[in-house]
């Protein structure tokens, strides 16, 4: 080159450091390299053999495809000559460099996609285009792959070894040999994935120096240190230095012809990295799915390396060379230097001294040797594969290949280093190489790219396209040069333009050549021949280490099966963004700035800059974070492998304590599956397969129905897909499963122990759609399937079997006469099936003849096979069975046996291993086992199964019952034993299938018999059922609401249920499986009664108490346990078999969940006095849980002795046929039968039993139910037929009885008017006229038929109100900004009050005028539909008073009870009511006013126990939320610190609970412990310390909730809430539609609108954590009304808009806010889902914000689906809400909200107009269909007529009784609907043929109850009372239809 080849520099480092950087850091990444190599292989069996060394397994993810990307394309070139660019060019440099390659990125990741499509097999390209085109092209392409190869690696080794020579004085030469060293070792160890783990290191280390540079040289260098003092240095170099073919000749400028032409150039040479096979094998390397995005991302990242380098180093250097600093200074750099690329770490030394030397040679060290291993590895696998295997060894093994390419490592570093030595010496430059290559080659590029797109492309033209050429194209280069300069040499071949000539010429010529050529003829390639011709290497017995275990095939190859029509839209859509990428970046952006000759500003460079620091941030975190996060896994995997753990700890197999023995696989065989996916369904009790395969690497995709998808199989799955159709039959539809399994890219099918696992069809089924089915053949299958043909089977090789008939038995005399011939008793046996389904037993003739059409019907019903045989039955036998474990290829083993005898109705109950019988009969495990071997191998036995024997008591005689061709329910306890994973085994034997040997090597299978010959130590396995042993043990669906397993060391338990599970009728009741192993049976017993003890599943009945019979019974203790031990054994468990449930029978405590709040209602019981009572009298606390009965009472049957009481109003009770005294403790024995009837009078009474109801389960603290939101209690709801409550053992009960409360002092019921004392507040002044308070207190109101634990609505006049409206509360002037609802409060929902009982809401906009003292609670909980009530205003006094007196009578009675004496007990009656005062407006206590700083703030009374604090004037102002949520905040702390004040003691604080809505925060504290004024007295004081809160920063998080706008359960909602509530109305039938109506929008602009907002929550509450929240933005504060009347029933996770506030429904519910769309709800009632937990189950709190993006209805249900099985996980992050930033903006905006308010109004009027026809137009309608009134009087005063009445309050959905039709009774006359609930109302006894005479209701008729029932049933609502503030009342029918 021109130019002597001298640098003006001294080296400023040592040779030391050059040295020790070379060979200590290259140490250094050799030996950390190797050992990850190694501890791979050891710890996670990764075998390194020839396809792990050259493509990874074809499974690397997409962050290190990126990072791998941003490696290879990082040469050591890539920094240096960018750099240069830089230096030469200016601003435009650096961008056409990195624009010029990323071009090339991302069109890469299209070619990249097509060839893992269409040759998914290759190890290389190269295999494919012989394969394609032979060897003549074959030996072409390689030429040019090994020529791009060679190339780069020389440049990366000239390049390194100039800097590393110039920076430190190292000899040139010994840094090209020194750099190979490392590489070669970590390459020789960890093959390609040793080069990904490498690039992701060298990448990430390249990242954070360049980002430390790009900080000092902008930020804190005393040189330059700022954007704008480069700036201006760019400026001052630009008039020294001006840059020739510059615009102006300035740095700062696009307009570039030297940065054109680069552009250029690395638009040709950076197509030449087509030809790099190193790229390609990356690409070979990846997984399918992470192709496209990791070569975006990665294309996306490397920008930032050229781009950020050069723009800081290179820009450093033209700005800073003519300053003294300037290592060169007073010169510039020469030509030498600028070839060799010294402006990079001339800049560093210049700006950050040696320091920045270091790390420049750091940077220049990773990008060498992390491209020179990819380099390494591409060329070995090059000429393994494609020279090697191809040409010189075709039959080379996998271990032949490996050991070749070992060789080729070594060598091809040796000959790369020579050359670079040569090249050194000839004088040629980085820059030089790097843009003459594509010369050579880019003439390949456009046939390699059709080679794999275009299948018509000849062998014609792929031959001389490519050499053609490259001739032309090395013909331009010179002739360019030569014109241009006159002169051929290094230096006038380097310049642009010949460069440009030649590179586009090499480019450009096949595009023409190639079609041209192909034309004259064409080829039809076919694809399929790809698949079929290129296989993978044979590598089975490659080993690494002595210890690793064989690779087992084809199951590791996970992306294999990945759909191709899939592949096709990944190709589309990386095509698309590629695209778009490449205009934006190559066009777009820099296009206008070249043509416009744009000069940057100051301001724009500044600009420019920050987008340097952004993309260079973003793009350092994506590739250092992405890798690590999703090889997670695998490094966990690994630490505990290292630390001798688990690699998992499968959630679905071990809920609590420890993981069970068998996870210590010490006798398993190797573990080396590769990953792969494998399809399974639900399990049951059994051991989940995604525990074993988590393990094995092998991702999992279960199947589940809507019945289960919150089945624990579901969550600990790696995907999830709910089959189709009918939940009872979805299981066993293998053409749907099979569709599903092909979807996903399943490879494998495993089918648990049910459904499938034993159908061949389905078996050969998955073999057709080319699947493995995990498990036995179907031949296998169908051999032992049949138990007659098994039979056959065991016969032929001397098995000995059950006496029995020959073949199937045709008729039933054909059966008759068999069992003469054998001896009674005999079984009958369906052929197919097990379980014990489809067996009897015959005692007699007659039996026989009984029993044959039933089993031969259950076997068509249960197995679509009607066989019939019959075998001899041995009523004193065991039943024992045999492990077995078959390769498929005539080797079994066998894993000892286990007793299984005892069952009920042929169904398992406790198994054991080993079996106590067999290991008392010396030489019998020996005989059972040895036969189970025999038969099996007879049929070439794969997969695990199952020999069942028959073993007599008395002789030891034992005879083959079945075989089980599955994986059994109880074969934990055998893995206990054997310390042996099944599972592992079934799955290494599929993947042997899979991958074509056959099965297991049979060396393996004996070594690991050798080890199974004797059990070690004892395991016993009990099934958990949901069954009701007082119903036979039928089974017992229903919810469960704690479950608990109490696990000792070497316990286990394989489960599928979780708190909240409901256990579905669908299905088997098996919930779990407990296990225990312990060194001996005796031991082992012991222990295991602990873990039944301990553990606790309630809800439905379950049987772990009767296990724990079985357990401490004799029989079992001695072993002596036969088949029929449990035909006899006497379990009579303490309990109550509910017969009927009443109308409304609720379990409750005292004083239920006051503390909770967050919408899950008080609870407790309604009349708190009788209740307690109750307790006190059977010798409870007086909290203990207690049956409440409203108005109709239960019928119970005791199981066990107990000791009961009946209190409340009187009701006809009877013990048996005796008349059950009231207000008495009454011993009942265990046998009777309680019945309680109508209540006469009131409307509840309370039933204690002593010791309560142990079997219920609590929730937060307590067992009352609250059916509202169906928690506590009973599952959550009234009690029902069928349902079993456990009570204490008779033992411990009261021995005194018949005390009994004295009649004078039980309460009184009979009130023609109850008093009810109530205060004023919260709100009555300044909303309630004069007029109104008087009204209130004369007035008789009388209860309503909506009178229920949620509210009593009260009918009565209407008041007037002081209010026009209820202003931003709505328009309404009952309405308020929400608030916390006080308990007892008499609510106005527009014209009509309900008093608030324990289950009312906690927060609403509607004011309470008045609350009713907490005295007398008791009296709401009594007052029933017809009753009239007056109200009686007390002072705060007189409410503690009656307070004080009601708790002393409870204690004396209390007292009295104990001790015999009533002498000191008064009535309660004498003192009921307090004073009466007449005194208003007292329900204001106190007014802060507003200042400057602070808001106005009203403290309201509620009743003697709540005080509202309000902020403001009632307007939405999210300050005084935040104040109000402050104030919360300080008064949980005083909660706290009561603890140390004399408050403390057993008893809650006195500080209940708050509820924080809007404005406001409610507090709920207990009056008598603390004074109002005490409260009030604390409340100014935390006041008064607040201060002005206008910019307090508030923490908070940030949600992003998917939200779709459309879904089949909004159209079902609106469908049915039409068809059943209201055909017409303003918004009906689109929701939607009406919103965006209602505030002057469209569709369009309302969604693009709710996608947009950021709404803060202000309320959690209202009903189950329903989340309110309000848009931050004023102007997006829309108003909607709620709907009119309110819905039945609304999904969860409905996101609705009511008032100006959203809400999100978190369970089906009423409903009435408009829904616009579903989004996740935020509600886990029993928190066992993800981000959920017991104690906060529910997800948002006040001031968080949410905000939505939108999703597709299908993706929305996969989230949702992903919720209810509990792996959901909510996104969102820590924030603060700025509340100064949220003001400024308010300010801004205050015009324009205040015209977006005006046009809402407007808007508005024109709906409101609309509604009001619509509303009249429906009224109208729904009258004229009612019944005449003069013809009902008439039907019902004729005493002939019967009415039959609605049992709840629900719509008609059907009428299917007709006029004149005859009833029977049991007949479903009409089906109602009611919170999603079909409800079929009967025929009645007393009414059989009775005749219909009219009917009074059709469908969409609301029903209710009325007076009529004086002839008829009294009914309250079951449906409880919902809702309040939404609810409407409109005309409905009371009656059904009259019968006659």
């Amino acid at each position: 080159m021109a130019g002597e080849e001298v640098v003006q520099v001294a080296a400023p480092l040592s040779q030391g450091v050059g040295y020790g950087i070379l060979i200590g850091v290259g140490a250094a990444f050799a030996i950390g390299m190797s050992t990850i190599s190694w501890a791979l292989s050891r710890y996670l069996d990764e075998v390194q053999d020839s396809e792990m060394f050259m493509t990874a397994k074809h499974s690397v993810k997409t962050g290190l495809i990126a990072s791998a990307v941003v490696s290879s394309w990082t040469i050591a070139t890539t920094l240096l000559t960018s750099t240069t660019y830089g230096y030469q060019y200016g601003v435009s440099g650096p961008f056409w460099y990195a624009c010029g390659a990323t071009v090339q990125i991302l069109l890469f990741s299209v070619a990249a996609i097509e060839l893992k499509r269409k040759a998914p097999n290759a190890q290389t390209f190269l295999q494919v285009v012989k394969v394609r085109y032979g060897k003549a092209v074959h030996l072409i392409f390689c030429t040019y792959c090994m020529v791009y190869q060679l190339i780069t690696t020389v440049n990366l080794l000239v390049g390194g070894s100039a800097v590393f020579s110039t920076m430190t004085g190292v000899n040139r030469d010994a840094a090209c040999f020194l750099f190979p060293i490392g590489v070669v070792i970590y390459t020789l160890m960890g093959g390609i994935k040793a080069t990904f783990i490498t690039d992701w290191v060298h990448t990430v280390i390249i990242y954070l120096i360049m980002l430390l540079c790009l900080f000092v040289f902008y930020t804190t260098s005393d040189i330059i240190g700022s954007p704008e003092k480069m700036w201006e240095l760019l400026k001052t170099a630009a008039t020294i230095h001006p840059v020739d073919g510059n615009a102006q000749g300035e740095y700062l400028t696009m307009r570039s012809e030297g940065g054109g032409y680069i552009g250029l150039v690395f638009i040709g040479a950076g197509f030449a990295s087509a030809t790099d096979s190193q790229l390609f094998q990356k690409a070979i390397a990846a997984d399918r799915h992470s192709i496209s995005r990791g070569y975006i991302i990665g294309g996306l990242s490397w920008f930032t390396i050229p781009f950020v380098l050069a723009s800081t180093f290179g820009l450093a250097a033209a700005a800073i060379e003519h300053l003294p600093v300037w290592p060169t200074y007073p010169n510039r750099m020469n030509d030498y230097e600028i070839a060799s690329g010294m402006a990079m770490p001339y800049a560093a030394l210049a700006l950050m001294g040696n320091g920045g030397v270091i790390a420049v040679l750091l940077m220049v060290f990773m990008a060498v040797t992390s491209a020179m291993s990819s380099e390494t590895v591409a060329t070995t696998a090059l000429l393994s594969y494609n020279v090697y295997q191809a040409y010189v060894h075709p039959g080379a093994s996998g271990k032949q290949l490996l050991f070749f390419s070992h060789f080729i490592t070594v060598g091809f570093a040796i000959v790369s280093a020579s050359i670079a030595v040569a090249f050194n010496h000839g004088g040629f430059s980085v820059g030089f190489l790097i843009t003459a290559i594509g010369i050579f080659v880019d003439s390949a590029v456009v046939p390699m790219v059709c080679t794999i797109f275009w299948k018509k492309q000849s062998r014609l033209a792929a031959i001389i396209s490519p050499l053609a050429s490259s001739a032309a194209g090395i013909t331009a280069w010179f002739l360019t040069a030569y014109t241009h300069y006159g002169v051929i040499s290094i230096e006038t071949l380097s310049g642009n333009l010949p460069l440009v000539a030649g590179n586009m010429m090499a480019l450009t010529g096949p595009m023409l050549l190639t079609p041209l050529i192909t034309y004259l003829q064409p080829e039809d390639f076919d694809w399929q021949i790809f698949h079929t011709e290129i296989k993978r290497g044979d590598d089975e017995h490659v080993t690494v280490h002595a210890h690793d275990e064989r690779h087992h095939g084809a199951i590791s190859h996970n992306s294999e099966s990945w759909d191709d029509r899939k592949m096709v839209q990944a190709r589309w859509r990386s095509l698309g963004i590629a695209a778009f990428l490449v205009i934006s970046l190559a066009i777009l952006w820099p296009i206008p700035m070249y043509a416009s000759h744009y000069v940057f500003s100051q301001t724009f460079f500044r600009g420019w800059v920050i987008v340097l620091f952004i993309w260079a941030f973003i793009a350092s975190i994506i590739i250092t974070v992405l890798p690590i996060w999703e090889g997670k896994d695998m490094a966990l995997a690994l630490l505990r492998r290292v630390l001798g753990r688990k690699t998992s700890t499968p959630a679905d197999e071990i809920l609590t304590g420890e993981v069970a023995p068998s996870s210590e696989k010490s006798t398993e065989l190797g573990t080396d599956l590769k990953p792969a996916k494998m399809l399974y369904g639900k399990s049951g009790g059994n051991r989940l397969p995604a525990d074993s395969s988590s393990e094995l690497g092998v991702r999992t995709v279960a199947i589940y129905t809507d019945a289960d998808a919150e089945s624990q199989h579901v969550l600990a799955a790696d995907e999830a897909s709910m089959l189709e159709g009918d939940a009872s039959s979805a299981y066993l539809d293998g053409k749907q499963i099979i569709a599903i399994a092909k979807a996903s890219g399943a490879q494998a099918i495993i089918p648990g122990y049910g459904f499938l696992s034993e159908n061949a069809e389905f078996v050969r089924m998955v073999a057709a759609a080319g699947l493995t089915f995990v498990g036995p053949s179907a031949d296998a299958i169908e051999s032992m399937g049949l138990k007659h043909t098994a039979r056959e089977l065991a016969v032929a090789v001397s098995v000995p079997v059950i006496p029995g008939s020959r073949g199937l038995l045709s008729t039933a005399d054909v059966a008759l006469a068999e069992a003469q011939n054998l001896g009674f008793p005999v079984m009958l046996k369906a052929t197919a099936g097990g379980g014990g389904m489809g067996l009897l037993i015959c005692h007699n003739e007659q039996d026989v003849k009984q029993n044959f059409e039933q089993v031969k019907s259950r076997g068509v019903a249960l197995f679509k096979n009607e066989g019939v045989f019959l075998e001899k039955y041995y009523p004193d036998s065991h039943h024992i069975e045999v492990q077995i474990f078959g390769n498929g290829q005539g080797k079994v083993i066998s894993i000892g046996e286990r007793e299984c005898s005892i069952q009920r109705r042929h169904q398992k109950v406790i198994e054991e291993c080993p079996s106590p019988f067999v290991s008392r009969k010396e030489g019998l495990r020996q005989k059972l086992t040895k036969d189970g071997i025999r038969l099996a191998e007879s049929i070439n036995y794969g997969s695990a199964g199952t020999i069942e024997y028959l073993v007599d008591d008395h002789t030891g005689d034992y005879f083959f019952l079945e075989m089980n061709t599955r994986l059994q329910v109880e074969h934990g306890v055998t893995e206990m034993c054997f310390d042996v994973d099944i599972v592992h085994l079934m799955l290494k034997q599929a993947d042997r299938q899979l991958g074509g040997t056959g099965g297991l090597p049979a060396d393996d299978l004996c070594d690991l018999q050798t080890k199974c010959l004797e059990p070690r130590g004892h395991a016993i396995e009990a099934r958990v059922y949901a069954e009701n042993p007082a119903r036979n043990f039928s089974p017992s669906p229903g919810l469960l609401q704690q479950v608990h397993w109490h696990l000792l060391d070497k316990s286990r338990v394989d489960t599928w249920v979780r708190p909240g599970n409901v256990v579905s009728p669908m299905y088997d009741p098996l919930l779990a499986k407990l296990m225990h192993h312990a060194p001996s049976r005796e031991r082992a017993i012991s222990e295991f009664r602990q873990v039944l003890v301990g553990s606790q599943v309630r809800g439905p009945p379950v049987n772990l108490d009767f296990l724990l019979a079985i357990l401490d019974s004799e029989q079992f203790k001695s072993g002596a346990t036969l088949t029929r031990m449990l035909d006899t054994f006497n379990y009579a468990p303490a309990a109550i078999d509910v017969l009927s449930g009443g109308s409304y029978t609720l379990i409750q405590d005292y004083p239920g969940r006051p503390t909770v709040g967050h919408g899950f209602g008080h609870a407790g019981p309604m009349d708190p006095i009788s209740f307690r009572v109750a307790n006190a009298l059977v010798g409870n606390s007086m909290n203990t849980e207690a049956l409440e009965i409203t108005l109709t009472g239960p019928e119970l049957l005791f199981l066990g002795e107990a000791t009961i009481s009946l209190c409340g109003p009187e009701a006809p009770a009877y013990l048996d046929a005796s008349e059950l005294p009231m207000w008495t403790r009454v011993h009942v024995r265990a046998g009777q039968k309680l019945k309680v009837g109508k209540l006469v009078q009131g409307c509840r009474s309370y039933l204690a039993v002593y010791g309560g109801f142990p079997n219920v389960a609590q929730w937060f603290g307590s067992k009352s139910t609250n059916p509202m939101v169906n928690v506590g209690g009973y599952q959550g709801r009234a009690l029902r037929a069928g349902d079993f409550l456990r009570i204490v053992d008779s033992t411990p009960l009261p021995t005194q009885q018949n005390v009994s409360v004295p009649r004078e002092l039980i309460p009184q019921y009979d009130h023609d008017c109850w008093d009810i004392q109530v205060m004023s507040g919260p709100y009555e002044t300044g909303y309630l006229s004069t007029e109104d308070i008087e009204m209130l207190f004369s007035t008789a109101w009388q209860v309503s038929h909506n009178a229920a634990r949620g509210g009593i609505r009260l009918i009565g006049p209407r008041p007037k109100f002081s209010r026009a409206d209820g202003g931003e509360g709505g328009a309404h002037p009952s309405n308020v900004i929400d608030y916390g609802y006080p308990i007892g409060g008499l609510n106005w929902t527009g014209d009509e009050p309900v008093i608030f009982p324990v289950d009312c809401p906690d927060f609403g906009g509607f004011i309470c005028s008045l609350t009713v003292i907490k005295a007398d609670y008791w009296k709401i909980g009594q007052i029933r539909s017809g009753d009239h009530i007056r109200f009686r205003r007390v002072t705060l006094d007189g409410a503690l008073e009656c307070r004080k007196k009601s708790e002393l009578f409870i204690d004396l009675v209390d007292t009295a009870i104990r001790n015999g004496s009533w002498d000191e007990v008064a009535s309660l009656d004498r003192f009921l009511l307090a004073p009466e005062t007449k005194e208003t407006g007292v329900d204001m206590v106190h007014v802060i006013g507003e200042t400057r700083s602070s808001p106005k703030v009203s403290y309201r009374a509620g009743g003697d126990d709540f005080l509202l604090v309000e902020y403001g004037d009632g307007k939405s102002d999210l300050n005084n939320k935040c104040r109000a949520t402050a104030l919360r905040k300080c008064l949980e702390e005083v909660v706290r610190d009561v603890s140390s004040t004399p408050y403390a003691n057993d008893e809650p604080f006195p500080i209940m609970n708050m509820v924080g809505c809007g404005n406001s925060l409610m507090i709920y504290y207990d009056g008598l412990r603390l004074s109002r004024d005490d409260l009030l007295t604390k409340l100014v004081e935390i006041e008064s310390s607040f201060g002005d809160m206008r910019s307090i920063k508030f923490p908070n998080r940030r949600f992003r909730l998917p939200l779709t706008f459309k879904h089949r359960k909004i159209d079902a909602m609106m469908d049915r809430y039409m068809a059943n509530q209201r055909s017409k109305a303003s918004y009906l039938p689109d929701p939607f539609q009406f919103v965006a109506a209602n505030n002057g929008l469209t569709s369009g602009e309302l969604k693009k609108m709710l996608l947009g907002l950021e709404s803060v929550v202000i309320g959690v509450g209202f009903f189950m954590a329903l989340p309110e929240s309000l848009p931050v933005d004023p102007r997006q504060r829309l108003q909607a009304p709620k709907m009119n009347p309110s819905r039945t029933f609304t999904p969860a996770g409905t996101f609705s808009w009511g008032g100006c506030a959203i809400a999100v429904y978190p369970v089906d519910s009423p409903g009435g806010y408009m829904p616009l769309g579903m989004t996740i709800p935020g509600v886990d009632v029993y928190g066992s889902k993800l981000d959920f937990s017991e104690q906060q189950p529910w997800m948002f709190q006040d001031m968080d914000v949410i905000t939505y993006y939108e999703v597709t209805e299908d993706e929305y249900d996969r989230q949702m689906a992903l919720f209810r099985s509990g792996g959901y996980r909510f996104e969102y992050e820590e924030d603060v809400f700025d509340m100064a930033t949220h003001n400024e903006f308010l300010q801004q905006t205050r015009d324009e909200t205040q015209q977006v308010q005006q046009n809402i109004a407007a808007a508005q009027a024109k709906m409101v107009k609309l509604e009001k026809k619509l509303l009249e137009e429906w009224i109208a309608e729904k009258m004229s269909n009612e019944p005449d009134p003069n013809e009902l009087q008439a039907l019902l005063e004729d005493s002939g007529n019967r009415v039959v009445e609605s049992p709840v309050n629900a719509n008609v959905w059907k009428m299917l009784a007709v006029e004149g039709e005859t009833l029977r009774k049991g007949q479903t006359v009409a089906i109602l609907e009611a919170m999603k609930m079909e409800i079929n109302v009967l025929v009645e006894d007393e009414l059989d043929g009775s005749t219909v005479l009219k009917l009074l209701a059709q469908p969409g008729h609301g029903m209710v109850r009325s007076k009529i029932e004086v002839h008829c049933f009294e009914w309250t609502s079951h449906i409880t009372y919902f809702l309040l503030e939404f609810t409407y009342i409109f005309r409905r029918a009371n009656i059904t239809w009259a019968a006659k």
